[in-house]
This record gives C-alpha cells, sequence and structure tokens, in this order.
C-alpha cells in the first residue's frame, strides 16, 4: 500500500467577496488564511505496488479578517463562496 507523509501549507489569499444587497451588486475584500495538506497524484501507470490514488490536498479555512467597510456583510460565507475560497487555497498551495 502507498504511504506518504502529509505536510500541511499555511497558505493565504486575498478575496474579492460579492453579492447582491438590494438590486444592487456589492463587493468587499478580505483576507482568507487556510490550511492545505500536500497533494500526491495519482499513479496510475506501472507495476501494482506502485500504484495508487490521488491522496491529500484537503483545505480548510481558518481565518477570515477584512470585510470591515461592507455593512451588508454579516461575516458568515455562503456555501457556494466557502467552495470557490477552498479551490483557490488548494491551488496556491499547489503553486507553491
Amino acid at each position: 500500500m502507498y504511504e506518504q507523509g502529509y505536510i500541511t501549507m499555511y497558505v493565504c489569499i486575498d478575496y474579492e467577496l460579492k453579492r447582491k444587497v438590494d438590486g444592487t451588486w456589492m463587493s468587499t475584500w478580505i483576507e482568507v488564511e487556510g490550511e492545505v495538506s500536500q497533494y500526491y497524484p495519482a499513479q496510475t501507470q506501472g507495476p501494482a505496488d506502485i500504484c495508487h490514488p490521488a491522496e491529500g490536498g484537503d483545505a480548510e479555512i481558518t481565518r477570515i479578517t477584512g470585510g470591515e467597510d461592507a455593512e451588508w456583510w454579516d461575516g458568515d460565507l455562503q456555501s457556494s463562496e466557502e467552495n470557490e475560497i477552498l479551490q483557490h487555497l488548494a491551488w496556491d498551495a499547489q503553486d507553491g
């Protein structure tokens, strides 16, 4: 069985939060910090004893700052925003 030690990477990104409020698009910038486990791509070719599925790349938001200038924002993320941010954190970690 393939086993790889995981390394956690700490990533910080700026994210423009946009929402439609009372018919008007509003935006503010927030800073998002997160942890991302190292991604190991799948090995699908070669002898069976070296093949393994992709592993890692799991992201978690640990802190959000900013957005104080946006009275319309209650500090919570919608699920679509959270998913997009988690993808950005993972991409940033892979770009290292």
